[in-house]
């Protein structure tokens, strides 16, 4: 089992890092990772590139579809605006995630292997 780090969302709290616990292709910030990211991390694995993004992109958008029920599921049990916070951070993570996919990144941001002050999505204040 994974450890609770690997599921816990750390981007709505203050001095948590943004990194991934593993990288994808030396890049652990999931918003920067692109299809060449996954293109490398298939051959450094011996899988097959094209179903390796087939895959990445039917889990994100699996995901995306999965999001609103899970949120409306949760606060039935118990309300809670962290909830959709979260939500907004899952939902953009993903879009950025098929979208990468798509097109392939430039000029990405230098990692910061330190916590970064955690910015708030369009919306969230």
């Amino acid at each position: 089992m994974a450890p609770l780090y690997d599921v816990m969302n750390g981007e709505i709290y203050e001095g948590v890092t943004r990194n991934l616990a593993m990288k994808i292709a030396g890049k652990n910030r999931g918003r920067y990772i692109g299809a060449r990211h996954w293109d490398r991390f298939a051959e450094e694995n011996a899988l097959s590139a094209t179903q390796v993004k087939r895959r990445v992109a039917a889990l994100s958008q699996a995901v995306l579809d999965a999001l609103p029920g899970v949120v409306a599921e949760m606060n039935a049990a118990k309300t809670s605006p962290t909830y959709q916070q979260i939500e907004g951070y899952i939902a953009s993570t993903c879009r950025s995630m098929l979208s990468n996919l798509k097109n392939d990144l430039k000029d990405e941001p230098e990692e910061d292997e330190k916590a970064a002050p955690a910015a708030q999505p369009p919306g969230f204040s």
